[in-house]
């Protein structure tokens, strides 16, 4: 018999386990929102590039620069859910 009692007793009165997905692996809606806001935080560098070298579109690229913003913060509120 291999082990002590103790452990024997342990493992018996332990209901079987599922089984576990791969270590440090994410579902795929956690995947998704990563990769979006990773996108979408590069698309908020490209317009802090363009507004810092001025420009007729200014205004324009500020508006969706801040709506760009609001989507970040709902996105990473929907990840902490």
């Amino acid at each position: 018999m291999t082990g002590t009692m103790s452990e024997n007793i342990n493992a018996a009165a332990r209901p079987k386990a599922k089984p576990r997905a791969k270590a440090g692996r994410f579902d795929q809606t956690s995947i998704a929102l990563h990769w979006l806001t990773a996108v979408i935080v590069a698309a908020q560098l490209v317009m802090g590039w363009a507004l810092s070298h001025g420009g007729d579109e200014i205004p324009a690229l500020l508006t969706a620069h801040r709506s760009i913003g609001i989507a970040i913060w709902m996105i990473v509120a929907a990840r902490f859910v």
